[in-house]
């Protein structure tokens, strides 16, 4: 990254980013001070949403969902559920489907498989 001053342009403070990659006041700011991820941005967790997958129930986040066929919650591809089916809030999913059985315990559990 190349910094142009251009006459009677007013500096702009210092962005993180450039801290992070030390474009500007190299020396001030070491390469990697400000680099790591704030901790309320890392431990967010996503809540699954509710979702009408073709006539289908199913709740999705992205990167997992699963869908209740004939009876049973079944994963399925995230990429589909989200791309085809579009969210509903609690009650709508309530009044279009109906009670259904709780998720699998192992649902949404930040990927036990890797």
């Amino acid at each position: 990254m190349r910094l142009v001053h251009i006459p009677g342009a007013k500096p702009r403070p210092p962005t993180a980013y450039d801290r992070c990659t030390g474009a500007v006041a190299p020396n001030r700011f070491p390469r990697g001070a400000f680099c790591r991820p704030e901790p309320h941005i890392v431990s967010v967790s996503m809540e699954p949403k509710f979702v009408d997958w073709e006539g289908i129930p199913a709740r999705w986040i992205p990167g997992e969902a699963w869908a209740f066929i004939k009876g049973e919650w079944v994963r399925v591809d995230s990429s589909d559920v989200g791309m085809n089916g579009p969210e509903l809030d609690e009650e709508s999913f309530l009044a279009t489907f109906g009670r259904l059985t709780a998720l699998p315990a192992i649902a949404f559990q930040g990927r036990p498989d890797r």
